[in-house]
């Protein structure tokens, strides 16, 4: 019975630690395409931090009709930049 109460306390924290790591962020800047075809993909330029973010989810916002448009949008992180050409991965959440 001691077994199973610490069992079901080690689950807990795993999922409790797992929900924690879904956090959202604000993130602003203009809308943009990159790449070359047939490997285009759509970011957001953030002017503030001088980055750039790959958007995951594009097209369920139809952000390709919205290039060189000013967006404010919560986003949570995908995945986190690899280097020169492998920007960070954001899914959108909600665009304000």
């Amino acid at each position: 019975m001691k077994k199973m109460g610490i069992l079901l306390s080690f689950i807990m924290m795993f999922l409790s630690m797992g929900c924690a790591t879904d956090s959202t962020t604000i993130v602003s800047g203009y809308i943009s395409m990159k790449g070359s075809m047939p490997y285009t993909y759509i970011v957001i330029e953030d002017k503030e931090n001088h980055k750039e973010y790959k958007i995951e989810n594009a097209k369920e916002f139809d952000l390709k009709s919205r290039q060189r448009e000013k967006l404010t949008m919560e986003v949570s992180w995908v995945k986190e930049a690899v280097g020169p050409g492998f920007p960070a991965v954001i899914k959108v959440v909600k665009i304000y």
